[in-house]
């Protein structure tokens, strides 16, 4: 037992002597501490606000290989390097900012690592910025999805003919949403300018000289037709299609010329040749040419249109002097056309139906407070009337204080009237531009709302029921003219 003790005493004794040997021996160094930026979240108070200062902590200088900045905000923010461990960021454009990129190479490995990556993911800009346009590039590389931000203006007049249609910084043509200001400056082209709008258009003369003839198989016919797409209709117009967008105080001058020779045949999204097939409808706007469930409000045009048909396959064409087809989406989305006037010409011809209006092509929206002097002719076969306003409508369209006085086959309304007629509210035309509010065979079709005036009626103001001769309408030298419109 004794001999027992004494051996636990040993080892007890050993273990005693191990860890105070133990203790005697240094811990090993923690781990160095992570570099990281002195802030990632940064908020300037308006564009033109001074530049922050932001450091790279927990590192010094001398470790520091390289610093390389991935800016992909460059528009939007400046960050320049003030030394290996210290940055400046200046605001440029109002707007948000979600991701800049500092990456740092190491001399030596920290933690293991070579380099590190460290992230500006929340800066702010508050405030709104105006944004100069004066070439057809800058034009082309606008940034979609700004509205909220950025309103983009013309310094200059610009010329797109033979550069196609804009395409944002993105090359996204088909769907775009800033704000463009053309302050009164022009636009020239020889095709359409914008595919599609969904933000603001205002304050831009178009300048436009199309000439689209189907078989040379040209600039237009290829927005027609010739691209793969999910839609079996084509446009012509400054405009091609503007979807919930708004367009204001623009003008139109020019001409367009559709010369339909062969059928412009369309394929779908991943479709082969086989699945190829005839466009059905097309239309054509002096301003626009399709209104889907946008807005058109104090706009002209002065656009000579001529389009003329001579195959069988031809689609339905709508034609307007500010709209091809006005539409809409009841109760969500209504397409309107508010306070304009059409002064352009429009002469029509084609083997299929063809409906052509001062005003709109095809009405499904509403048409407010407009005004047509323009010559609007059917030359072709079919009893459909070049007309003062609209040149059809599905039923639904609304038609209110309007006024025809252009050289017309029919006063107001192309079609033949079998039930599906739009709803008419003080609508007027001028009885010696035309053969009647259908045509010939319908003169004695009375429709609510509308009435012919005679030149004498023309001049007086009291003709007019419902028309504001305050803040909408005034009494010109030779009739009726809306104040607001350029």
């Amino acid at each position: 037992m004794k001999q027992f003790f004494k051996r636990i005493s040993a080892l007890l004794l050993s273990a005693m002597l191990v860890l105070s040997v133990i203790s005697l021996i240094p811990a090993k160094a923690d781990a160095a501490a992570q570099p990281k930026l002195s802030k990632t979240k940064l908020t300037f108070a308006s564009p033109k606000a001074k530049a922050q200062t932001i450091t790279l902590k927990n590192i010094k200088a001398s470790q520091i290989k390289s610093v390389r900045i991935n800016n992909q905000y460059k528009d939007q923010v400046t960050v320049k390097k003030i030394s290996n461990v210290k940055f400046s960021v200046k605001p440029k454009l109002a707007g948000e900012v979600t991701s800049i990129v500092i990456n740092v190479k190491y001399k030596k490995n920290i933690n293991g690592m070579t380099e590190g990556f460290f992230y500006l993911q929340n800066i702010k800009v508050k405030g709104h910025s105006d944004i100069a346009i004066k070439s057809a590039a800058q034009l082309m590389n606008m940034r979609s999805y700004t509205k909220k931000y950025w309103t983009y203006y013309l310094a200059k007049d610009i010329d797109l003919t033979g550069k196609g249609y804009v395409q944002d910084k993105y090359k996204n043509a088909g769907y775009t949403d800033f704000v463009l200001d053309g302050k009164g400056h022009t636009i020239k082209s020889d095709t359409p300018i914008f595919k599609s709008n969904a933000g603001t258009i205002k304050n831009i003369v178009f300048d436009i000289n199309m000439k689209c003839q189907v078989s040379k198989k040209d600039a237009i016919t290829k927005i027609w037709g010739g691209e793969p797409s999910n839609s079996t209709q084509g446009g012509v117009g400054p405009i091609m299609d503007n979807t919930y967008g708004k367009v204001i105080g623009c003008k139109s001058i020019g001409k367009i010329e559709i010369i339909y020779d062969k059928p412009v045949t369309w394929t779908p999204y991943g479709g082969s040749a086989s699945d190829a097939s005839p466009i059905a409808e097309a239309f054509v706007g002096g301003l626009v040419a399709f209104n889907g469930y946008g807005s058109i409000k104090q706009c002209s045009s002065d656009v000579k249109i001529t389009f003329k048909s001579t195959v069988d396959l031809a689609p339905s064409v709508y034609i307007g002097g500010i709209t091809g087809r006005t539409s809409n989406m009841e109760p969500y989305n209504t397409g309107t056309v508010t306070e304009c006037v059409n002064t352009g010409n429009i002469q029509y011809s084609s083997n299929s139906f063809a409906y052509g209006g001062g005003i709109c092509g095809d009405c499904h929206g509403y048409i407010t407070d407009c005004l047509n002097t323009g010559s609007v002719k059917n030359t072709g076969n079919f009893q459909v009337n070049g007309a003062g306003i609209l040149g059809t409508s599905g039923g639904n369209g609304k038609i209110k204080n309007v006024l025809n006085t252009g050289d017309v086959n029919a006063g107001l309304y192309g079609n033949q009237g079998f039930g599906e007629d739009p709803k008419f509210t003080n609508a007027y035309w001028l009885s010696s531009k035309s053969a009647g509010f259908f045509n010939v065979l319908q003169q004695a079709v009375e429709v609510p709302g509308t009435k012919g005036i005679t030149d004498e009626e023309l001049t007086s103001q009291a003709t007019f029921s419902g028309f504001d001769f305050n803040k909408i309408w005034k009494m010109g030298a030779t009739g009726p003219e809306l104040k607001n419109v350029p």
